[in-house]
C-alpha cells in the first residue's frame, strides 16, 4: 500500500505519521523526485486546531478512494465563512462549506494534472473546473485561531473568473458602441429608421462574436470545439435580447416607471443569470480540455 505524506505548517508530535514541515505544501510535494511513491498528501494548517484523529479521517478516505479530493471542515456559522461559501457557489457552481479549509487530502495523480498549485484555494478552483470530485469530510475538532474575513489574495483568486467576465462584457460593449457610431456615420444618407436598424444589427453581431471569443478562451478557458458552444451562446444572446424587451415592456405597463431605469435593472439581472448559464451550460470545462 502506498504511503501518504502529511505536510504541516508548524512542527507537531505525530510519531505514527510521516510528517514534514513546509510553508507551501503543494510546491514542496511537487518538487519531490520520489512523489510517485506516495498515494497522495494531506495538508494541515496546525494553527486551526486540527488533530491527528482529523488527519487520519482524511487519510482513510483517501486510501478508500484515491480519485477524489477531500476537504476537512468544521461546522461554523460565522457570517464571513457563509458569505465566502455563497460567493464560491455563484462563481464556481459548487457548494463548499469551507473553501479556505486548512485540511486537504489530495491524490498524487490529481496534483500532477492540475498546474495551478501555488495556493490551496487556487488548486481547489482549478480542480473543480477540471471536473474532479471534491468531497467534504466533517471533522470533530473545533476551529481555533483567527476567524478573520478573507484576505485580498483570497478574494482575487475567488472572483478572478467573474472579474474577467465583467471586463469581457465591457470590451464587447465598447465594440458595440464604436461600431454603431461608425455605421451611423457611414450610412448617414439613408433613412434614419433603416440606418439605426442596420447599425444595431451590425454592431451587435460583431460585439457578440468578440464577447464569445473572449469568454470561451480567456474567461472560462474552454478548449473544446466551437460548433456546440457557439450555437448555445448565440441562442442565449437572442433569448436575453427578447427577454429584456419583454420584461421591460411588462414592468413599464405595470408600474409606469421610466423605461431606461427598468431596462438597467432587468439587464443587470440578466447579466448575472447569463454568467451562470455560460459557466454551467455553455463553456463548461472537462478533464480532457
Amino acid at each position: 500500500m502506498k504511503r501518504i505524506l502529511i505536510i504541516v505548517n508548524k512542527q507537531v508530535d505525530w510519531p505514527d505519521l510521516e510528517v514534514v514541515v513546509a510553508p507551501n505544501g503543494l510546491d514542496y510535494f511537487m518538487s519531490l523526485e520520489n512523489r510517485d511513491d506516495y498515494l497522495g498528501i494531506v495538508m494541515v494548517d496546525v494553527n486551526k486546531g486540527y488533530t491527528q484523529a482529523d488527519v487520519r479521517k482524511l487519510m482513510d478516505a483517501l486510501q478508500a478512494d484515491s480519485s477524489k479530493i477531500y476537504l476537512g471542515y468544521q461546522p461554523d456559522q460565522k457570517l464571513s465563512r457563509r458569505m465566502f461559501s455563497l460567493a464560491f457557489w455563484f462563481i464556481h457552481s459548487r457548494r463548499i462549506h469551507d473553501a479556505r479549509t486548512g485540511l486537504l487530502a489530495i491524490p498524487t495523480a490529481i496534483l500532477e494534472s492540475v498546474s495551478e498549485s501555488d495556493s490551496p484555494l487556487r488548486f481547489l478552483i482549478s480542480a473543480i473546473q477540471k471536473k474532479y470530485v471534491v468531497e467534504e469530510v466533517q471533522v470533530a475538532s473545533e476551529l481555533q485561531g483567527p476567524r478573520s474575513v478573507s484576505t485580498w489574495s483570497d478574494l482575487w483568486i475567488l472572483f478572478q473568473t467573474f472579474i474577467k467576465y465583467v471586463l469581457s462584457s465591457f470590451s464587447s460593449f465598447l465594440v458595440d458602441i464604436v461600431l454603431f457610431q461608425l455605421v451611423i456615420f457611414l450610412f448617414r444618407h439613408l433613412d434614419s429608421d433603416v440606418r439605426i436598424l442596420l447599425a444595431t444589427v451590425i454592431s451587435r453581431v460583431f460585439s457578440s462574436v468578440v464577447n464569445y471569443a473572449i469568454n470561451k478562451r480567456v474567461v472560462f478557458q474552454n478548449g473544446g470545439g466551437h460548433r456546440v458552444p457557439a450555437l448555445k451562446y448565440f441562442s442565449l444572446v437572442l433569448a436575453e435580447m427578447f427577454t429584456s424587451a419583454f420584461l421591460v415592456a411588462v414592468v413599464y405597463r405595470l408600474t409606469g416607471f421610466p423605461e431606461t431605469a427598468i431596462k438597467l435593472l432587468v439587464d443587470l439581472v440578466l447579466f448575472f443569470t447569463g454568467y451562470m448559464i455560460e459557466k454551467i451550460f455553455i463553456f463548461e470545462t472537462t478533464k480532457n480540455d
